[in-house]
């Protein structure tokens, strides 16, 4: 008989069900696989991440010639406090519906929703009651309406439709960037024509309104899935509570770790220099952003999805998929290294001069939080939660104590190294948690970070050769 006859004996003949072969719907689509997905959502990320850097860097060149730098650093003190809110208040909506098994439920979203849009308003309330005392603490007057002013955003973005989320857990990333990328555009055109118009510190609260208000209308108009309607289901409630305990102790401690400098230097600085600090940290924070979005859009999930797997399973996939990774950011922060002092002075006038030196210190502080956060979402997978509070809480006493008596013996620029050195905690308290359950890739670390260190070498002595100088000029 020959093999093309085969498959009509099986139709007419039965077969048991043990032997029978698997059913294929060629009607339906096949779904892509995680591996297709993971590429896609990276694809995305580095298209969001691009044009989120080029609108970001044409606000500043634009508006740092427009507005004087205290109001950057008005902005910044401001931003410290309503970032503060959201962190110390963080319910754990975002980590849940990307990570329970229960985030695809409309009855879980719609209550996700829910809590969402009650903890904006509250937040935004909040930030009413802080503009007093916090203007008094920093004798800045400004602050009793500007605090305010920017908790608007805080309340209008609780109405974000949950459809931005979910798509992140289905690495469905496309129309999210575009939305993000819209909406930094639209906030661009706002604060460009505002600062034309009446340049002041307000010019930036515009902006942030107008990002939030493109958001909400764009969540609920352009994304598919479920439409958010108030609803609270205890079955919900309860999972985002287990879930959002640490995720708030996380946050809060975040919070305080990653803005502590900022608030000892807000004491410790002129307006004028910490607006100076304030526009290197912008550029110090872009690239952070890069790898934190990859971390949420793609590792997070990828990760979720193999939670389940027996741990050395789980580790070789994710040092697999970790190392091109690290690669490419070993180059970006040797680049960021040596080539930084030139970024500023080609995007700033001579009143920033200071970043060229602080921004390539900065840069290479990038290098822990890298190697952290590129591994950690395995631990946030498995809802091993508490490694990252207690990173957190290192830093703070890192930072705390460190930061004054660096800024005491060796004024700003000892300041600027401590804060480069902040994420060392992190990374070790990362480093606990992943050997204890059986995660752990310090060889791969070592290997990425002897690459970072070649690269960088290389650059400092090819600038050297060509008579160019040093990025770190004008610190020491």
């Amino acid at each position: 008989m020959s093999d093309s006859v085969v498959p009509l004996v099986a139709v007419v003949q039965p077969v048991a069900p043990e032997t029978a072969a698997p059913v294929i719907d060629y009607a339906q689509p096949q779904q892509p696989s995680l591996k297709e997905l993971a590429k896609s959502a990276a694809l995305w990320s580095f298209v969001g991440y691009s044009g989120s850097v080029g609108l970001r860097l044409v606000s500043n060149m634009v508006l740092t010639r427009l507005l004087f730098p205290g109001a950057y650093a008005l902005m910044g003190l401001a931003s410290i406090f309503i970032n503060g809110l959201q962190m110390l208040t963080d319910v754990g909506v975002q980590t849940g519906i990307i990570q329970s098994k229960q985030g695809d439920d409309q009855a879980y979203l719609n209550t996700a929703w829910t809590v969402q849009v009650v903890r904006g308003f509250a937040l935004c309330l909040i930030a009413v009651a802080l503009g007093w005392p916090i203007a008094r603490l920093y004798h800045e007057p400004s602050l009793i309406w500007l605090l305010p002013a920017s908790g608007v955003p805080i309340a209008i973005l609780g109405w974000k439709s949950t459809n931005m989320l979910s798509a992140r857990r289905k690495m469905n990333i496309a129309r999210v960037t575009i939305i993000e990328l819209t909406a930094r555009f639209g906030a661009l055109v706002v604060m460009v024509m505002w600062g034309l118009y009446r340049p002041s510190v307000l010019t930036l609260v515009g902006g942030g309104v107008a990002h939030a208000i493109i958001t909400v209308i764009f969540s609920h108009t352009v994304l598919p899935g479920v439409r958010n309607r108030f609803t609270w289901d205890k079955s919900a409630a309860a999972d985002l509570a287990s879930l959002g305990r640490w995720v708030l102790v996380s946050t809060a401690l975040t919070f305080i770790a990653n803005q502590s400098d900022r608030l000892i230097l807000g004491k410790l600085l002129s307006l004028d220099v910490l607006g100076v600090l304030m526009v290197a940290y912008m550029l110090y924070s872009m690239p952070r952003e890069l790898v934190m979005s990859i971390s949420g859009s793609i590792i997070l999930p990828a990760a979720s999805r193999r939670a389940d797997l027996p741990r050395p399973q789980l580790r070789e996939k994710m040092l697999r998929n970790r190392r091109p990774v690290l690669l490419g950011l070993a180059l970006m922060v040797a680049l960021l290294v040596v080539g930084g002092d030139w970024a500023v002075r080609i995007l700033y006038d001579k009143r920033y001069a200071a970043a060229t030196w602080i921004f390539p210190i900065l840069a290479l502080g990038l290098w822990p939080r890298f190697l952290d956060v590129t591994m950690h979402e395995a631990l946030t997978a498995i809802r091993a939660l508490h490694y990252n509070p207690a990173g957190s809480a290192l830093r703070i006493i890192v930072i705390g104590a460190g930061l004054p008596i660096a800024f005491h013996y060796w004024g700003l620029p000892g300041a600027v190294i401590a804060i480069a050195l902040g994420d060392v905690p992190n990374y070790l308290a990362g480093v606990y948690g992943l050997k204890r359950h059986g995660l752990l890739g310090i060889g791969q670390d070592f290997l990425a970070s002897g690459a970072l260190l070649a690269l960088i070498a290389a650059g400092l002595l090819g600038r050297a050769a060509l008579g160019l100088g040093s990025p770190f000029a004008g610190a020491f």
